[in-house]
């Protein structure tokens, strides 16, 4: 059937199963396939586990950061002198 339609036999299959799926509005405008939500969903889970591996990385940057000032303050004795 595929190859009288001039197309690949995947295709067609993909195109079959996108109908059962979806009915009439698994293809909208010329022929863009309605977006996999599951594909989207995975995209989305690995995007936050990346921003949540960011915010802990800034957040333990900021406290080394106060740690730091705290430590370097006037009333530590930690800070440099500067010579005359």
């Amino acid at each position: 059937m595929a190859k009288s339609l001039g197309i690949i036999p995947t295709m067609l299959s993909r195109w079959v199963y996108e109908y059962e799926q979806h009915g009439d509005k698994a293809f909208i405008g010329n022929g863009v396939s309605v977006p996999n939500t599951e594909l989207e969903i995975q995209r989305l889970q690995k995007r936050l586990e990346e921003l949540e591996l960011e915010n802990e990385i800034l957040k333990k940057i900021q406290e080394y950061s106060k740690r730091w000032e705290k430590s370097n303050t006037p009333s530590s004795g930690n800070t440099p002198r500067s010579t005359p």
